[in-house]
């Protein structure tokens, strides 16, 4: 009685199926969120970041700021860490208002991930005279991290889906170059082998001009498989294997990066790819890349706007972040595909006080036209889209429409040092984190396509909830351990790492 309670009342308030109410809502949030906060660059958990108040207590004071010191960037050039502050030489404010500003400027540097800790002291010269200490201790840089990855869409996938066969397994080696230059550039290097092969080059550039606001991403690379997700049956990828090469990919893309304040960014993407599979992957699915071709070559423009504002990138606690996207697969240079995407989603994160956090995610997309290419067909059941016990299903469509709900609370939060072990300063104290939770998620799969063999959970509600534990521990690590019953009935403890919002 209870279970049909929940899932009547679940139903009722669904927000819709389309994207288009999914972007009302989204900005409805989003206003309110900048409203509540006075600023539209508001950062988490702030209720004004900048300027001055108009109204004070009667022991608040306007304070200038002389100067501003950074120490322990032995890498990093000052104006890296500059470009985070709101706070600037010469400004006057009210010692309240300077107190959130610099709080507010420590979660922003926190948030290159560049550094192990930031701490940010106003240190007073004269009565109205302050200046600010920024101290930080920066990370190891350079990683050579050998490759051991299951070719699966999580573990669990791997887990019960393939039953643990480590065939399905990838290895080999990346070399991550973090702060290159001391400009927060990263260098990535792959070599990968076993299930799919891979070589890529990635390079990331932040700032390319003196405003610090525009920045390039360049990605070049090459990758194979002999066994190739060719059909979708029961929600379950099927794969097939015809010996090397079964399918090759050849791709590369330049995005250029525009931050015009501190929470706003736009991306401007180009991406070519080239794909080619066997014949035999065609006869099976002739709708792999439509009308039995063997190949599919195209040119695609990407635009994405993100506002963050989140404490934590890597496990946010308080503050928001909004994401839109258009998607053009196909600019007329080649015939093989013609697709538009649009998708929007819009996260929220409370701190409740007494260690107990709450988030909230809302969004969706929608895709024409009606007819895609089986591999270019996609909606729930791929990082970051999913439901939270349905991880071993995917639930393909045309559009889809998802929120995800978390309570929390930290129940550990502490450092170990082993400086006596690791003399290394980058690796010697590790900061754990804890949290206990308890979740729901919910969405809809709008298929126009009618395939009996993918019909059981399309065009309908659907939603998983559990309890779980989050472990959150340094270099941006977090491991999940969850356990989820869905509306099928189906349960079962799933494994993830990385946060659920990201």
């Amino acid at each position: 009685m209870l279970y049909d309670l929940l899932l009547r009342f679940v139903i009722s308030i669904t927000f819709g199926r389309c994207l288009v109410f999914v972007l009302l809502v989204s900005f409805t949030f989003h206003t309110h969120s900048q409203t509540s906060q006075n600023l539209p660059d508001s950062n988490p958990g702030s209720a004004d970041t900048g300027g001055t108040s108009t109204t004070s207590s009667e022991n608040d004071v306007y304070v200038t700021i002389q100067n501003i010191f950074i120490t322990g960037n032995k890498k990093t050039k000052e104006e890296i860490i500059l470009r985070e502050l709101d706070a600037e030489v010469g400004d006057v404010v009210l010692r309240s208002d300077l107190e959130k500003i610099i709080e507010n400027d420590k979660n922003k540097i926190v948030n290159t991930q560049l550094f192990l800790s930031v701490d940010l002291q106003i240190v007073d010269i004269a009565f109205d005279q302050v200046e600010i200490l920024v101290k930080v201790s920066e990370r190891w840089y350079l990683f050579p991290v050998p490759v051991f990855k299951l070719e699966a869409r999580n573990f669990n996938d791997w887990w019960v889906n393939w039953n643990r066969d480590f065939d399905r397994v990838s290895y080999g080696i990346k070399l991550y170059q973090y702060n290159l230059r001391g400009r927060n550039e990263r260098l990535k290097l792959q070599a990968q082998f076993g299930f799919t092969k891979r070589f890529e080059l990635d390079y990331r550039i932040p700032y390319i001009d003196r405003s610090q606001q525009n920045g390039l991403i360049l990605r070049v690379g090459y990758d194979e498989n002999n066994n190739v997700n060719y059909l979708t049956e029961d929600h379950v990828q099927q794969f097939t294997d015809f010996g090397k090469r079964t399918r090759e990919n050849v791709y590369g893309s330049i995005t250029f990066s525009h931050r015009p304040s501190f929470y706003s960014f736009h991306y401007f993407s180009l991406f070519y790819r080239d794909s080619k599979v066997r014949d035999s992957i065609a006869i099976l699915n002739p709708n792999y890349f439509l009308d039995g071709r063997t190949r599919q070559q195209y040119f695609r423009f990407r635009y994405r706007y993100r506002k963050e504002a989140r404490d934590m990138i890597a496990y946010p606690l308080k503050g928001y972040m909004f994401n839109f996207e258009i998607d053009k697969l196909g600019l007329g240079i080649y015939d093989d595909i013609n697709q538009l995407e649009i998708s929007a989603d819009y996260n929220k994160f409370f701190d409740l006080g007494k260690n107990y956090f709450l988030s909230n995610r809302i969004g969706g997309n929608v895709s024409f036209p009606r007819r895609q290419p089986y591999v270019n067909s996609r909606a729930l059941g791929f990082r970051p889209n999913f439901i939270r016990g349905y991880e071993l299903n995917v639930i393909e469509g045309q559009s889809f429409f998802l929120h995800k709900f978390s309570l929390k609370k930290r129940i550990i939060n502490t450092k170990t040092r082993l400086h006596k072990i690791i003399k290394k300063e980058q690796f010697n104290t590790i900061p754990i984190a804890v949290y206990l939770k308890t979740y729901f998620d919910g969405g809809i799969v709008n298929s126009t396509i009618s395939e009996t063999e993918n019909s059981r959970l399309t065009n309908r509600y659907i939603f998983g909830t559990g309890v779980g534990l989050d472990v959150v521990t340094y270099y941006d690590f977090v491991m999940r351990l969850e356990y989820s019953v869905n509306n099928e009935g189906e349960r079962g403890f799933f494994l993830n790492f990385r946060s659920v919002f990201n």
